[in-house]
């Protein structure tokens, strides 16, 4: 009788199921201990009033403590209201300094991040990217540029780097057929074409990056108020782009592909992740006439089921 090795079986998508280890060795320390001194050194010489001395010292030691990482990055930023408290800011109660954390753009983060995790644990990012691509029927030029659609597309709804990151690897097989070397600037163009393609796709809802969330809420614009402004932009940068690039590196798409296929069938948890993003979409973008607000739309989203969703 013979004992067959175990292996450890890690769920899929484990990148998204673990979050990054906070950093509690010596080195952290040392660094918390040197941003305690600097403060301090920069309050007692700072020549402005006590109460704007305290305000340049809390940033001073949460900037520091940021650009180190010697904690965690949420750890630091739950240190700013409990400074603020402590040190008896003016105006700056227990209610006022943690006023920010119950904002309804945090829950337009919650609910744009619930919203990626579900579209990609469930693999329907990946099921889409795939399906429009394979309409170029190996025509390089057009599966390229609905590749670059399908980037910017998926970036008004999931994060920059998450989308750049899963279409690299099918821009990756589309050019496998393609030298290296010979062809090394249309490896190029596809490649920066996505990774640009990414970041400006960004720009077409408020969702689409953590920035213009929080310039939505300075400028007092909803979610269908950013996209009126926000849409077009993205729309003019794109072949603005995309020409430059063309220009300047001069890629040869006339050669054919063949475009992977990948059966991802529809199951239960796929239908139900779709209809969810379709109605999610649809309340921020009609909000108003919706009599709902984007943050209750996000809200929707994280409410539990009858029985948990794997996700």
């Amino acid at each position: 009788m013979t004992n067959k090795p175990q292996t450890d079986q890690q769920p899929e998508n484990v990148e998204l199921l673990s979050a990054q280890a906070p950093i509690t060795n010596f080195r952290g320390l040392m660094i918390a201990i040197v941003a305690t001194i600097i403060s301090v050194v920069l309050y007692q010489i700072l020549p402005y009033d006590e109460n704007v001395n305290k305000g340049l010292t809390i940033l001073a030691f949460v900037a520091i403590m940021w650009f180190t990482e010697a904690v965690h990055i949420t750890v630091t930023a739950l240190i700013v209201p409990l400074f603020a408290i402590l040190f008896q800011v003016p105006e700056m109660g227990t209610k006022q300094a943690l006023a920010g954390f119950s904002d309804p753009i945090i829950y337009v983060f919650f609910g744009g991040f619930a919203l990626a995790t579900a579209l990609h644990m469930q693999k329907l990012d990946r099921k889409i990217a795939i399906w429009l691509i394979s309409l170029s029927r190996g025509n390089t030029f057009i599966a390229v540029h609905l590749l670059f659609a399908v980037t910017a597309f998926l970036s008004m709804w999931i994060s920059n780097t998450a989308t750049a990151a899963m279409m690299l690897p099918l821009a990756m097989g589309l050019m496998s057929h393609l030298d290296k070397e010979k062809d090394r600037n249309t490896f190029v163009f596809v490649l920066l074409g996505i990774a640009y393609c990414a970041s400006i796709g960004g720009l077409g809802t408020v969702v689409g990056s953590p920035p213009n969330a929080i310039a939505a809420k300075a400028l007092n614009l909803d979610f269908a108020g950013w996209m009126k402004f926000g849409l077009p932009m993205m729309l003019a940068l794109l072949p603005l782009m995309l020409f430059s690039l063309f220009v300047v590196l001069k890629p040869n798409l006339s050669q054919r592909v063949e475009v992977e296929k990948e059966d991802i069938p529809w199951t239960l948890h796929r239908v139900i992740a779709m209809l969810i993003f379709i109605t999610a979409a649809v309340a921020w973008v009609m909000g108003d006439k919706l009599k709902n607000n984007s943050a209750s739309t996000a809200r929707m989203r994280l409410l539990p089921s009858r029985q948990p969703l794997p996700w």
